[in-house]
């Protein structure tokens, strides 16, 4: 598993999809420097309800469903750049230009 932060167009993406709820904290940044550094030890812990997953290069917990979702949208994002790919490499569509 690969493990990034999740960016800005990301989050905003999934909010705007309106699936998952606000209810509690999507992430929590920079855990080793907060009394949630416990987290580290066990990949994670369970806040609130929720239980969230500890990713060692980027010292956050991210909450499962919200994990889930980034990895559903990375894949939706990367078949569709696939595609694209394909599709040009095949001459099935133009930049604009004329033929």
């Amino acid at each position: 598993m690969t493990w990034a932060a999740i960016t800005d167009d990301e989050v905003l993406t999934l909010g705007l999809e309106g699936k998952l709820s606000q209810a509690t904290a999507w992430l929590y940044r920079d855990v080793s420097q907060t009394q949630l550094s416990i987290a580290r030890l066990t990949m994670g812990c369970k806040i609130n309800g929720q239980r969230y997953v500890y990713c060692p290069p980027t010292d956050e917990l991210i909450r499962d469903d919200v994990l889930k979702a980034v990895q559903q949208l990375r894949k939706r994002h990367k078949a569709l750049d696939d595609l694209a790919e394909v599709s040009q490499q095949l001459g099935l569509y133009e930049d604009g230009a004329a033929a």
